[in-house]
C-alpha cells in the first residue's frame, strides 16, 4: 500500500528489473477493479483527493488523476531534490537522504512544478519530512523536535517529542 485515502487505495506493482513500477488505484468499496494510473519509481499523494504525482527514474514528475489521465508534466525536479509530498502551494522537496542516514541538516522547500520554481523554503536546517497534506508540512529539525509548518504562510509550530526520533519519508 502506497497511498490511502478515505475512498481509495493506491498500491505499487514493481517491475522485474526494479526500475519502474506500475501504480494501481482501487476504490475502497468492494467489489471493484484496479485502475492503472501510471508508472514511475515512486508516487506521492497530490494536494487534491483525486490527484497523484508520479516520480520517474529521471527525477521528473507527472501529475495524474484517479483515472490515470495526465494533468501536468513531465516536469524536471531541481538537481538533487526528491518529492516527498504535495501541498496546495506545490510539491514538497527535500534532498535525497544520505545513505548513511547521518542526519545532516538540509533544506526542505515548496516547489511550484508548473512554474518550475521554488516558492517557499520551509527550513534550511531540516533533517527530513514526516508528512504533508494540502495545508501543512511536518518535518524534523532535531532529535527532539517535530515542526508543523503552514505551507502558504510559513507559520510554524514546534512539538517536543521528548527524545523520540521518527522515521523520515524517503529513508
Amino acid at each position: 500500500l502506497i497511498v490511502a485515502r478515505p475512498d481509495l487505495l493506491v498500491f505499487q506493482h514493481p517491475a522485474p528489473d526494479g526500475r519502474q513500477s506500475t501504480f494501481y488505484l482501487v476504490p475502497a468499496r468492494l467489489p471493484s477493479t484496479a485502475v492503472s494510473i501510471g508508472t514511475g519509481q515512486q508516487i506521492v499523494a497530490g494536494s487534491e483527493p483525486s490527484t497523484f504525482w508520479l516520480i520517474g527514474s529521471d527525477d521528473s514528475v507527472v501529475e495524474v488523476d484517479q483515472t490515470g489521465a495526465q494533468l501536468a508534466g513531465p516536469i524536471p525536479l531541481p538537481p538533487n531534490r526528491f518529492a516527498v509530498g504535495a501541498t496546495a502551494t506545490g510539491l514538497v522537496l527535500q534532498p535525497h537522504l544520505q545513505s548513511d542516514q547521518s542526519l545532516e541538516t538540509e533544506p526542505i522547500e515548496i516547489f511550484d512544478a508548473l512554474g518550475a520554481r521554488s516558492v517557499r523554503t520551509i527550513t534550511s536546517t531540516g533533517l527530513g519530512v514526516l508528512a504533508a497534506d494540502a495545508q501543512t508540512v511536518a518535518w524534523v529539525s532535531g532529535a527532539d523536535t517535530i515542526h508543523v509548518t503552514d505551507s502558504s504562510t510559513g507559520i510554524d509550530r514546534a512539538v517536543d517529542t521528548r527524545g523520540y526520533v521518527p522515521e523520515l519519508v524517503g529513508a
